[in-house]
């Protein structure tokens, strides 16, 4: 009797455990997927006021995300190098360069909205 209460009590605890683990997993990743958001949002202005101070109009494209990256953090368009959360890089302790943010963006022409390339089904811009 008194085993079958503990067995009771050790289910009821690990059952308890595993949706705790559970919910932290699902706000981790909503967590990473909201900042990766703002970071898009980020490149998306940068690029605007790219294109509006330097004239270039929609369709003009860089002919790489890195030296888009670096374009934009050079002209104090964006601060800083944006890495999505979600992926490997983010947890590095190096100082972050247009190569990561690359690896983590495709900046896309001018009038076209930037895409996460770590999860581009669930990091979108609205």
């Amino acid at each position: 009797m008194v085993t079958r209460r503990i067995f009771i009590i050790l289910f009821i605890a690990v059952m308890l455990v595993a949706s705790v683990l559970a919910i932290r997993q699902c706000a981790i990743r909503n967590s990473n997927a909201m900042a990766c958001i703002g970071n898009l949002r980020q490149i998306e202005a940068g690029k605007d006021q790219y294109a509006l101070e330097n004239g270039k109009s929609n369709g003009w494209a860089w002919a790489a995300d890195e030296e888009a990256f670096l374009e934009l953090a050079a002209a104090v368009y964006m601060k800083g190098y944006p890495v999505c959360r979600a992926s490997s890089m983010y947890n590095i302790n190096i100082p972050r360069s247009a190569k990561h943010a690359a690896a983590s963006y495709r900046v896309n022409p001018i009038g076209v909205k930037p895409v996460c390339k770590v999860a581009p089904k669930l990091h979108l811009l609205p």
